[in-house]
């Protein structure tokens, strides 16, 4: 073969030999003089992307490139776009068939016709005219496939992260977006005619997004052993975005576009109308059987693919099945499982899973599960009595994974072949940081197993079936824990069963008695690790101290057997909460001991917050971590490069992806610089996606004390989305820098309001910082105009100016401020009025003291819960007030009693005392932690 010459300039040359290359890899396959066809647009989109230049740009030059090398390419103008040709070869000539000697013309028109006298040699004119056949050329995908293709299982491959597992396809026609191209047929067996010469000047490059360069002239083995999975994605990507629908797709099914059968609106609703009849999601067979009444024999795949892909587009069907078992849920349809427990607590009560706080490979491998196809576990208190499993890695290593990407749950049938019954069972995978789990089975637990038992769930051939069994014993019956619904409370029942258990997990009355002084707690408290922590601690452990100051003692067993009582748990779990807790200490051997109720110093330190707008530094861990198990959620001493922290960064861009607090953690420790490495892909992420972000360190920073974002959320400060501005605000409430006034005296300028109050809320404990004269004196005066302003500025939102009114009261050396104070108490707007009491508490002015007193016997109970809290703030100066303070310790509402309280705490005296000594007697436990916390702050006080 002639080597190929382009004219024109060096880089019309360069460019039509870059074109010409990128079509020849196209028609790789074709015989060498076969047409090779492609647009303007596509080849533009290519190369644009891959030298970075604009499309106009790009388009002009491919074009002006092509018309100086006439001698190769020929151009068409197409209906839409231009379109070139050329060959293996070079110039493309069109096919030229010689016809002259045919069977017809040879019939009609013999070289020695026969004498007309002979009749028999007559034709009839009236005989059918034979039919001819224009010869049409066939490429090569129509002679791969039949002319109703049917859907197809792309090329099998281990699956991706996202479960796509799927390969290139092998029938995608020309003209093609060149990615397309580059993926074409890796796997077909398709044996090409040899070329008269190898053509060895010719390479094809594939650009992927991701700027890796895939030379597709490499032997397919080594293609698919090296760029698998990139070469999948990208395939995807284009199937995905490719707006003429081509090629469309369902999970790993891929569909010719053009030869999809349609469905209409009447045939949605009979579908819809078969769901509901049904009372449970169908399968995509049962569905075609029962409407249909045939499997419409050659195109029944074709009608198959058509009914998921267009009911997978529909927002009044969810798909809920399985690889191999296509189910279909409609809107209408019963819930499955209990609904004693709503998704959205259940999704929190299984969020320790995401964060790899999970035991349950433990006995089991994944590997192992894989190949075993069983998964083997004990039942716990909670999963008994709601019938739900927590969907962990054990269980994730048996069952399905989603076949599409956005699938949020999956229908099973679970079958108990020792009872010959089955349940319908739902699988919710989690998503983001929220855990999964299985619901349905509440039935199967209570009726066959207790809390304790062994019990077994296996594959089986059918892809959505499942059984369930367990191992039988003789009868045994004893008293078991249980919980009244109707009283909310849990007891101990007389149970016969007929299981193997595990004696140290079967809650029976003989060894776990004081199980029953467990409270029901609300399933919003059950989420929070730390109030259920808190909460056993104090029911079941031994107090070693004194009822003023309780000391409690707990085996690290019975700790985590009375989690699950009360939730889904791990024994990881329990050790990071108890690991985060500063008043927990763990021996080397041993019980865990608590110093004190948690729970009321944490609620004394939020009142404190919102007294002085400042939060006390809380003590350092004092853990010591001998469980050889446990793995540290923060490592010090490693340190990750700017681009590995760009990919962890860029990672969290997926919606669907989990903000894992290890994850997370990776971000503390950052200094300016590579903050504002980050910016430019921490600005690529969506704005939602980035407030996720910072909610999340925020709860990490409450949770976690070594972890410093403080960097970090500096740079939140200026990001362009008011509610990351706000939340980084809020996160950062224990600095107390300069450059943080800073920021927080510009900040209340901010265009959003959600900002403003937030900096303006900030700003109280910098007021309170130059109340002691901590802050330099330019910088007081500042913090003090800048507050002023803001409250009498009518333009500012009302919480923007109450905010500022009550940093205000920090400020009580200024003669306007009393002015101020006086003004909003005696307006008409409530909200000012109860930021007036707080200012007047901050003040510490006795000149207060007869509006404070008339507050504590307002009908508002917003005007005496502030009333009180500003008594407390008066500290011993408020001593008149407590005749009026003393009976609002034993309100009904709760908020005001803890008010009075705290501020018996800080105002002292006999009667103060005495009162605080009363409710540690109380039955209800908030009032006997707040009195116990006052009592303390009297103690510190003498």
């Amino acid at each position: 073969m002639s080597e190929i010459t382009f004219v024109g300039t060096a880089e019309q040359q360069s460019l039509a030999a870059e074109v010409f290359r990128l079509m020849v890899a196209q028609g790789q396959f074709f015989a060498d003089d076969a047409p090779i066809r492609q647009t303007l647009g596509n080849l533009a989109d290519f190369l644009a992307h891959l030298h970075q230049q604009e499309h106009a740009a790009m388009a002009a030059a491919i074009d002006a490139a092509i018309q100086e090398n006439q001698q190769i390419f020929i151009r068409e103008t197409g209906e839409s776009d231009v379109i070139y040709t050329t060959s293996r070869l070079g110039m493309y000539h069109p096919r030229q068939d010689v016809n002259t000697h045919t069977y017809k013309q040879r019939l009609y028109h013999p070289e020695k016709p026969l004498p007309v006298d002979d009749i028999s040699v007559v034709i009839s004119t009236s005989r059918p005219v034979l039919t001819t056949v224009e010869p049409v050329f066939i490429s090569d995908y129509w002679q791969q496939a039949p002319t109703h293709s049917t859907a197809r299982e792309l090329t099998e491959r281990e699956p991706d992260e996202d479960g796509s597992g799927v390969a290139p396809p092998t029938d995608i026609p020309a003209p093609a977006t060149l990615a397309e191209v580059a993926l074409s047929d890796a796997e077909a067996e398709v044996v090409p005619p040899p070329p008269a010469e190898p053509v060895s000047t010719v390479q094809a490059v594939f650009t992927l997004p991701d700027g890796t360069a895939i030379d597709l002239s490499q032997p397919t083995p080594d293609l698919l052993q090296t760029h698998r999975h990139a070469l999948s994605a990208a395939l995807l990507y284009q199937i995905d975005n490719d707006p003429l629908n081509r090629l469309v797709r369902f999970g790993t099914l891929i569909y010719a576009g053009d030869n999809l059968p349609t469905l209409g609106k009447n045939d949605l609703r009979r579908i819809r109308d078969d769901i509901i009849e049904a009372g449970r999601p169908l399968l995509d067979a049962t569905i075609i059987d029962d409407l249909y009444h045939s499997q419409r024999q050659a195109d029944y795949e074709g009608f198959r693919f058509a009914l998921n892909y267009r009911l997978s587009r529909e927002k009044d069907f969810e798909y809920v099945g399985v690889p191999g078992a296509n189910l279909w849920a409609a809107k209408g349809l019963p819930a499955i499982g209990t609904k004693r427990v709503k998704a959205a607590e259940m999704a929190q009560l299984t969020g320790y899973l995401p964060d790899g706080l999970d035991d349950s490979l433990e006995d089991q491998s994944f590997q192992a599960i894989q190949e075993q196809g069983e998964v083997s576990r004990f039942l716990t208190f909670f999963e008994w009595t709601y019938g739900v499993l927590p969907f962990d890695a054990a269980l994730a290593a048996l069952l399905p994974r989603p076949v599409l990407n956005d699938q949020r749950s999956a229908v099973l049938t679970f079958e108990s072949p020792q009872h010959f019954t089955s349940y319908v069972v739902e699988v919710r995978y989690p998503t983001g940081n929220r855990g999964g789990w299985l619901q349905g089975l509440e039935e199967f637990f209570q009726e066959y197993l207790v809390a304790g038992a062994l019990f077994t769930i296996a594959r089986t051939d059918v892809p959505n079936v499942f059984t369930i069994r367990y191992d039988e014993a003789g009868e045994a019956s004893e008293r078991l824990l249980t919980l009244d619904e109707k009283k909310n409370k849990f007891g101990f029942t007389e149970i016969s069963y007929f299981c193997m258990v595990d004696e140290t997990r079967l809650l029976a009355q003989n060894v776990y008695g004081r199980f029953r002084n467990l409270k029901a707690l609300p399933m919003n408290d059950r989420r929070k690790g730390d109030v259920v922590l808190r909460h056993v601690f104090e029911v079941l452990g031994e107090n070693l101290g004194t009822r003023a100051e309780p000391r409690y003692q707990i085996e690290l067993d019975t700790l985590v057997l009375a989690f699950t009582v009360l939730r889904p748990t791990s024994r990881p779990y329990v050790l990071d909460l108890i690991e985060r807790d500063p008043a927990i200490v763990v021996a080397d051997s041993g019980p865990i001991s608590s110093s004190i109720p948690q729970s009321a110093k944490r609620r004394a330190m939020r009142m404190q917050m919102r007294m002085k707008k400042t939060v006390p530094t809380v003590r350092g861990s004092m853990m010591m971590m001998n469980d050889p198990a446990y793995e540290p959620l923060y490592d010090p001493t490693q340190v990750l490069s700017d681009e590995e922290l760009r990919h962890k960064l860029a990672a969290l861009a997926e919606p669907e992806s989990r903000l894992a607090k290890r994850e997370l953690a990776a971000f503390a420790g950052l200094d300016q610089a590579q903050v504002q490495a980050l910016q430019s892909v921490w600005r690529s992420l969506d704005a939602a996606r980035r407030h996720e972000c910072v909610q999340a360190i925020q709860t990490l920073m409450e949770d976690t004390l070594e972890l410093d974002f403080r960097s970090f959320l500096f740079g939140c400060l200026s990001d362009t989305d008011e509610h990351v501005r706000a939340t980084a605000i809020e996160s950062l409430w224990e600095e107390e820098s300069a450059l943080m006034l800073d920021w927080l005296l510009r900040l209340v300028a901010d265009p959003a309001g959600s900002v403003r109050v937030a900096a303006v809320l900030s700003l109280s404990r910098f007021a309170y910082r130059a109340s002691l004269a901590e802050l330099d004196p330019a910088s007081s005066q500042q913090l003090y105009t800048v507050l002023h302003d803001l409250t009498q500025d009518p333009r500012q939102p009302l919480d923007v100016r109450r905010r500022a009114l009550e940093a205000l009261g920090f400020f009580a050396n200024q003669p306007a401020v009393g002015d101020l104070i006086d003004a909003a108490y005696r307006g008409d707007e409530q909200s000012l009025r109860e930021s007036a009491l707080v200012a007047m508490g901050r003040t510490v002015s006795a000149e207060f003291l007869p509006m404070i007193e008339l507050e504590l016997r307002s009908p508002s109970p917003a005007m005496r819960y502030e009333a009180a809290r500003a008594a407390g703030e008066m500290a011993d100066l408020a001593l008149p007030l407590l005749p009026l303070l003393l009976p609002m310790v034993d309100e009904d509402d709760l908020e005001i009693a803890l008010a009075a309280i705290w501020a018996l705490g800080e105002i002292g005296g006999q009667r103060a005392h005495a009162t605080l000594q009363r409710l540690l007697r109380s039955n209800a436990p908030e009032r006997r932690e707040a009195a116990q916390e006052a009592l303390s702050q009297l103690d510190d006080d003498a």
